[in-house]
């Protein structure tokens, strides 16, 4: 479904990112202005939210963009009905929702059409073709938080991954194993499948690094797709050393889409300009300058099920000088704070450990986070919302004993709140061992 409008984004990208600038940012208006007609006719939180672009004759000040109030993850919550649109433009009737926690207690939901999700992997599959990937190698995916989903030993097995029109992706296999299973299961679980490629958190890249020397397990990979944390120049450094593979990171969100990829050639982040608008903006709401840090806000410009315009989604960048390569998107120089530790286990293994969204929603908290903080003790610190609902603990404490294993022992401890440094984001998972 959807393979032919797929396709077409496919054809587009790969044209438009060396495009001169100016022709790039009038594809962006088009689309952007096909959305913000649909978001003020159809979605009630925007029915006056939006008035301020619009002159008297209908058209939009584009110069006011920035007058635009910007949408924060409280919203999501608070106004969940009201940002769903009551009618959406033919093809994005098939609409499915997506929850994240992020770094507080309160998981949100989002929605968005299969067509939305399809276009937008047409920007993954311009980043494989950029770095030049084979599609016709096995990829090996370690991901899913659901431990009777694709188990170890037998995982799950499935067919191509890469674009359907491309006659060498119909070699390509697909052999994903739950991230409940441990690093070493997710060795074992690739090499014995002969993987080339695998797909994997930033963080668990590392650390499946980390596991492979501890193990003494050798074999050889093409190449680390990675999604979500940041690898870090150290474990792209340390997956280069056990694998000899190159590390493909890709910046998305459940919110934004896939909102950027790393350019081999120049190095930066690129951001799919076609299909998001990227703002980085300082304290006052003001476009930070070359080489300068700020909030990441977002606008997907496919999300007709839910609009997300001006969205700010909780993270920090650095914004790279404009012109640098000959591809022409705008750029990122770092994203920053995308950051989850990795635990110390008795027996000298790591692990990166995570809560579900029904764990944390039973925290019943503002914000949360799950600190290590001696070889035998994890402590799980919590702002409680003072909502009358009860704080129910167990959910937290079996799913990381299940993780963890009863040689660490699991305390709570209500915190009044957590010290952010200005610019960095929360860490929601934080080792205070020295783990490097």
């Amino acid at each position: 479904m959807y393979e032919a409008e797929q396709r077409a984004e496919f054809d587009l990208l790969m044209e438009s990112q060396f495009w001169p600038i100016d022709r790039i940012v009038d594809l962006q208006r088009q689309r952007l202005e096909k959305l913000l007609r649909h978001t003020r006719a159809d979605v009630p939180f925007y029915a006056k939210r939006l008035d301020v672009l619009f002159r008297a004759d209908g058209e939009i000040d584009w110069s006011r963009w920035r007058e635009l109030p910007i949408v924060k993850r409280e919203d999501l919550r608070n106004h969940r009905r009201a940002l769903l649109a009551r009618r959406v433009p033919e093809g994005h009737e098939d609409i499915a929702d997506i929850s994240t926690s992020g770094s507080t207690g309160r998981p949100a939901t989002t929605s968005h059409s299969h067509l939305a999700l399809e276009l937008t992997k047409a920007s993954v599959f311009r980043a494989n073709m950029n770095d030049k990937v084979d599609f016709s190698r096995p990829l090996g995916a370690w991901a899913g938080e659901r431990a009777n989903e694709a188990p170890w030993p037998d995982g799950r097995r499935g067919g191509r991954w890469g674009p359907w029109w491309d006659e060498t992706a119909a070699a390509g296999e697909t052999f994903t194993l739950t991230h409940v299973a441990p690093a070493a299961q997710a060795l074992e679980f690739l090499s014995r499948h002969e993987v080339r490629y695998a797909l994997m958190g930033g963080t668990d890249a590392r650390l499946l690094a980390y596991e492979a020397q501890r193990l003494g397990t050798r074999f050889s990979l093409d190449g680390i797709f990675t999604r979500g944390t940041d690898p870090t120049e150290l474990g792209t450094q340390l997956v280069a050393e056990v694998f000899g593979a190159r590390t493909l990171p890709l910046y998305s969100s459940k919110e934004g889409h896939r909102i950027a990829h790393r350019c081999p050639d120049c190095g930066r982040w690129h951001v799919n300009d076609e299909q998001v608008i990227v703002e980085i903006l300082d304290d006052d709401n003001t476009p930070v300058a070359p080489g300068k840090s700020g909030r990441v806000v977002v606008t997907p410009l496919w999300s007709y099920a839910q609009p997300l315009i001006r969205y700010e989604q909780g993270d920090f960048a650095t914004r790279g000088e404009p012109g640098l390569c000959r591809r022409r998107l705008s750029s990122i120089d770092a994203i920053v704070g995308r950051v989850r530790h990795m635990f110390l286990l008795p027996d000298g293994s790591r692990i990166v450990p995570t809560l579900t969204p029904a764990a944390v929603i039973a925290l019943n908290a503002e914000m949360f986070q799950v600190a290590q903080v001696s070889r035998d003790v994890v402590e799980v610190r919590y702002i409680p919302l003072s909502n009358g609902r009860m704080v129910n603990l167990q959910p937290a404490e079996d799913e990381l004993t299940a993780q963890l294993g009863r040689a660490l022992t699991t305390s709570f401890r209500p915190v009044p709140s957590f010290d952010v440094p200005p610019g960095r984001k929360h860490i929601e998972f934080l080792s205070e061992l020295d783990l490097n």
